[in-house]
């Protein structure tokens, strides 16, 4: 495995789009062996001599300033060789090699997740069809991604806060710049639910430039997108053909066929996205898929004085680091039984707090799957199993 600060420094390249870096990862098989290359060999890979001139630079106080920067600010550094990176966004085709996180990624790989979006000045209308289907969907188990933007994305946020439930706001700037500044408070009160995700690093300026590619983020850490309101010109429906483009579903609220505010999501709905006037139209498709993990609720007032307190019924991944509980003597067999007591895992979370080879949780783990004492879930996540 590389070290996080090669993965910055390979995204700290500039020129270089993630595809052509993905491209160059899964040839020489890690950051480790592409730092090595000879930069002759990168350029043949990457048909341009010119581009393959970054590699000259083999300088790490950058991504060494980046690491600092992030320990400093309470940023979580999550590289694509890591079980907890999202497996939706790894299989799209240009997935981030880092993403930087404030907060706690909710698990993807366990829960489905919908990204809503829409124009940041919506109507009346759209502000209520954001906040109150997001609030819905998240009660009922599913992960709320947008932009944090003023409108319809901070809607969509406010309402999965409102259910008590993690929400993933996704930046065009560095994780430690509230953009906008308008969405101050959604910015503070997010990670403790949630995360704010981005793949620039701390200290990066918003730009116009960032914005198109933070949304196939969005789209891709997420089953679907929908669009609560957008007029035709709309960075929402740029987030729709981004998911098309990986497979994604698009779904759409119906407005009035005289507002111009509406006219790109009704335009949607021609081309085949799916009508939604309530969860229920996006959680038919989800239940059959996960609906040992989801449920359909009303969603109750937020509880007076604690607006995050949890509704239940979710799955909880428990994160040994948070206590600095580690085991130590028997096998590994029962180190990994008493860990596991605490609750669901990541493989990570379990070999680093195991103390043992990496090789030999795999093969206790095994045994343990094969005994029924212990079982896996997407995404390198464990548990005991429930008789």
């Amino acid at each position: 495995m590389s070290s996080p600060a090669l993965w910055v420094w390979l995204s700290t390249l500039h020129g270089l789009p993630p595809a052509a870096l993905n491209a160059l990862i899964e040839h020489f098989g890690s950051p480790t062996e592409l730092y090595s290359a000879p930069v002759p060999e990168i350029s043949a890979i990457l048909g341009s001599a010119e581009k393959a001139e970054v590699f000259r630079n083999k300088n790490m106080a950058e991504a060494d300033r980046i690491l600092g920067e992030c320990a400093a600010n309470g940023i979580s550094v999550v590289t694509l060789q890591d079980a907890s990176y999202p497996e939706r966004l790894r299989n799209i085709p240009d997935p981030p090699p880092v993403l930087y996180v404030k907060g706690r990624l909710p698990a993807f790989d366990l829960y489905p997740a919908i990204a809503v979006v829409g124009t940041r000045k919506p109507s009346a209308y759209g502000l209520f069809a954001a906040k109150s289907i997001s609030a819905e969907l998240a009660d009922a188990g599913v992960v709320i991604v947008s932009g944090m933007a003023a409108g319809c994305d901070s809607a969509a946020h406010s309402g999965a806060l409102h259910a008590g439930q993690p929400t993933v706001a996704v930046l065009g700037c560095g994780p430690d710049i509230c953009y906008p500044r308008e969405s101050w408070l959604l910015y503070g009160d997010i990670p403790a639910r949630g995360a704010v995700v981005s793949e620039f690093p701390p200290g990066t300026p918003p730009s116009r430039l960032n914005f198109p590619r933070r949304n196939r983020i969005i789209s891709g850490l997420s089953n679907g997108v929908l669009v609560a309101e957008a007029p035709e010109k709309s960075g929402a429906l740029i987030t729709a053909d981004l998911a098309l483009a990986q497979g994604r579903d698009v779904y759409a609220v119906p407005g009035n066929i005289d507002s111009p505010g509406s006219a790109g999501g009704n335009r949607l709905i021609k081309q085949g996205a799916k009508l939604v006037t309530g969860a229920a139209d996006i959680l038919e498709d989800l239940l059959p898929i996960y609906g040992a993990q989801m449920s359909l609720r009303p969603v109750a007032p937020a509880p007076a004085g604690d607006p995050y307190a949890p509704s239940g019924g979710k799955l909880d991944l428990y994160h040994p680091a948070e206590d600095g509980t580690s085991q130590s003597g028997g096998s590994a067999e029962d180190r990994i039984l008493s860990l596991l007591k605490n609750g669901f895992m990541y493989l990570d979370d379990i070999i680093k707090a195991s103390g043992l080879p990496s090789d030999e949780i795999g093969a206790a783990l095994t045994i343990l799957e094969l005994g029924g004492a212990v079982t896996a879930m997407p995404g390198n996540v464990f548990g005991l199993k429930k008789n």
